[in-house]
């Protein structure tokens, strides 16, 4: 969660060229504490709260009994390749809370990559969920930065280790063509405080997802969504507290 040098927010979007190739560079480091309704839209399940303060997002789930989700996402359809990045910190939790860098369409809206932890038990992991199953790279950490690569029908999830980025697992493959993006935080029985900074985003399209600016309405993708994160979340969780460096895939 980098420094702040400025007291001014710095949303960026631009259109470039390379060989012949359109294209969207989208960069949000969320510093002014007002969420642009232009760019952003925001839904929780159950209970949560998302808001920008502090100069990020924060996401607060309270304790409770079950699950529950609240997402922050693009007010745009992500098409063609993408490179998406976000920082994140966890910084309270209980129970086994989980963030990601997530995307998908109405049909499959479970790809993504992220963080989980156990508190409980005393771990935590990387994972990236593609349609051939979810991978895990174990890590204790609670701050580091998430990358999801597109690139024809590959999809790659990634993660800073301080030095390089680290591929959780690459998929080729999966599903084309213009699909939301999010950014998601969960818990299931406890709760969970979670920070996401620095937003980038470079795609080859960016399409308006809703006519007006601030009139973000995604019920049918916030419920197919939070169904996913739900199945992810109850499927996928390892039952070693030390597991091996991958533990390769499991077919939801």
């Amino acid at each position: 969660m980098g420094t702040h040098t400025s007291a001014m927010a710095l949303f960026l979007c631009l259109t470039f060229t390379n060989a012949g190739k359109a294209g969207t560079i989208t960069f949000d480091d969320f510093d002014d504490n007002s969420l642009n309704l232009s760019l952003w839209g925001a839904f929780v399940m159950d209970y949560g709260s998302v808001n920008e303060v502090n100069q990020r997002i924060e996401v607060s789930i309270p304790a409770h009994s079950g699950f529950s989700s609240a997402n922050i996402g693009l007010t745009f359809l992500v098409g063609g390749d993408f490179d998406a990045q976000v920082d994140f910190a966890v910084l309270s939790s209980s129970g086994t809370p989980g963030l990601a860098l997530s995307t998908g369409n109405p049909l499959d809206p479970s790809v993504g990559c992220g963080h989980m932890m156990d508190v409980g038990g005393g771990f935590g992991s990387y994972f990236a969920r593609f349609c051939d199953g979810v991978w895990f790279v174990p890590s204790p950490e609670t701050t580091g930065r998430l990358r999801m690569v597109r690139s024809g029908s590959t999809y790659s999830g990634y993660f800073w280790d301080g030095a390089a980025w680290q591929l959780i697992h690459s998929s080729p493959g999966q599903p084309a063509g213009d699909w939301w993006m999010l950014l998601s935080t969960w818990s299931v029985n406890g709760s969970v405080q979670v920070a996401f900074d620095n937003f980038y985003l470079e795609a080859d399209s960016l399409t308006p997802m809703v006519p007006e600016p601030g009139s973000f309405t995604l019920a049918g993708i916030a419920l197919g969504l939070i169904w996913a994160i739900g199945k992810r979340r109850q499927a996928a969780r390892p039952s070693n507290p030390n597991p091996p460096h991958t533990l390769g895939a499991q077919n939801l």
